[in-house]
């Protein structure tokens, strides 16, 4: 991968017209990346993904745009009170809506938040030091270029998901593309977003998303991230989150995508009294290879952090887990727990799950677990016997181990756009009759 040529390709495509800290960043996201290479096997964080085919392939910008048809992804909208839609990495505007915002809600494209707000912008796009990056991240950073500002002012309320949808079509294949969003909720703040990735082609393509997310004081977000790419397609993506005294997350992410995907969750909680809710469903079919990470970071006492991951793979899929809690030395009473549950569908599917606590305070509550299993013969044998047919009865049970998790989240649209996802990959299931 010629990261080089694709820098220039987007350096030339802003022809300049951008201020100096902005091409400052870009520039040290470059350098970072090249002294860090792309990772391997032998990187314990990359343990068991390999990301070789995204080193042999010659991913570049794309060239042009193709023509999205929206009505494909009815069942992964939800009916917001704005939508942004990029197809193919570039801004739509004849698609999207922003006439409904609230009062107190902005919703800015970078280009428009260099006018409008540009110091706001700069704090948000430079909240984390590029030297601390890992390789992705300093990629998606080096090319940076389109990308969305979600502004809740202090005590302003979107409850009703703002949805961002990011869309690919044939045209992009074997092009790469690096969605940015910022999130900035204020003191006292409720926002509600959910993250789109959708695609309507088959195509080799690569995309790597950085989501930044910053929770101010009291303030609350509900996070969605739907991730339905491809299924050629390479897809890494990374949010990280920083919370304030007193606020509250609530992030879901459901991946049914991609034939090779990593989703990386970096959630810091520097505030006393604040509260992170981190869940996920993840549903793999023959061939995909799914790897999730989180890591949770209490820096300050009194917090608390919940954390349910349940994936369901068929064919010879794979998946990795691995969430890390870490508890530093002044984050006393601090209460978090993680679990990551796994249903097996087939013989040849695989998972390797690594819950992980790192702990320095001594007045913490903590537990960790993991589990992988089929489903239960005597339990398929009973649906069977009422007449219920083999297939539907594992869709049957399979939907409720899911169930669980779906019930944690916040939100009518929400849920009745992820049970339309849900729908979809069963509904795969019986027609690939492959378990």
């Amino acid at each position: 991968m010629n990261v080089s040529s694709v820098y220039e390709a987007v350096t030339a495509r802003r022809n300049g017209a951008a201020p100096d800290w902005w091409r400052r960043l870009r520039a040290e996201g470059l350098e970072r990346f090249e002294y860090l290479g792309l990772p391997t096997v032998r990187d314990e964080e990359w343990k068991y993904t390999n990301v070789r085919t995204i080193a042999d392939t010659e991913f570049g910008l794309c060239g042009s745009v193709g023509e999205a048809d929206l009505n494909v992804f009815a069942t992964q909208r939800t009916q917001g009170i704005a939508e942004l839609v990029f197809v193919d990495g570039l801004y739509s505007a004849e698609a999207s809506r922003l006439d409904t915002l609230p009062e107190g809600i902005r919703v800015d494209r970078f280009e428009d938040a260099l006018d409008r707000d540009p110091d706001r912008l700069q704090a948000c796009l430079t909240r984390a030091a590029v030297s601390d990056a890992d390789a992705f991240t300093s990629l998606n950073i080096a090319l940076l270029d389109n990308g969305v500002l979600i502004r809740a002012d202090a005590d302003a309320t979107c409850t009703t998901p703002i949805q961002l949808t990011f869309i690919t079509t044939a045209a992009a294949e074997h092009a790469l593309m690096s969605p940015r969003v910022l999130i900035d909720a204020g003191i006292n703040s409720r926002l509600a977003v959910v993250e789109s990735h959708v695609s309507q082609t088959d195509a080799s393509y690569m995309t790597n998303h950085l989501t930044d997310i910053l929770i101010g004081r009291g303030g609350q977000v509900e996070y969605c991230l739907l991730q339905s790419q491809g299924s050629a397609a390479v897809h890494v993506g990374t949010t990280r989150v920083w919370q304030e005294a007193d606020s509250r997350l609530e992030a879901f992410a459901l991946e049914t995508g991609a034939a090779l995907g990593r989703q990386n969750l970096v959630i810091q909680i520097e505030g006393a009294g604040a509260h992170a809710s981190l869940d996920g469903i993840y549903l793999l079919h023959e061939g995909q290879h799914l790897d999730n990470h989180t890591s949770v970071v209490h820096h300050q006492p009194s917090c608390t952090s919940d954390q349910l991951y349940k994936g369901i793979l068929n064919g010879a899929s794979r998946a990795v887990f691995n969430g890390k809690i870490f508890v530093e030395r002044d984050a006393q009473m601090t209460n978090a727990y993680q679990l990551n549950r796994n249903l097996l569908l087939h013989p040849k599917a695989k998972v390797d799950t690594k819950p992980q606590l790192e702990i320095y305070a001594d007045d913490v509550r903590c537990t960790h677990g993991a589990t992988i299993g089929q489903l239960d013969d005597e339990e398929i044998f009973y649906l069977r016997s009422r007449g219920i047919e083999e297939t539907s009865a594992i869709t049957m049970l399979a939907r409720g181990f899911a169930a669980e998790v779906l019930g944690r989240v916040s939100g009518e649209e929400t849920v009745k756009m992820l049970k339309g996802c849900l729908d979809g990959y069963f509904f795969e299931y019986a027609r690939r009759g492959d378990a």
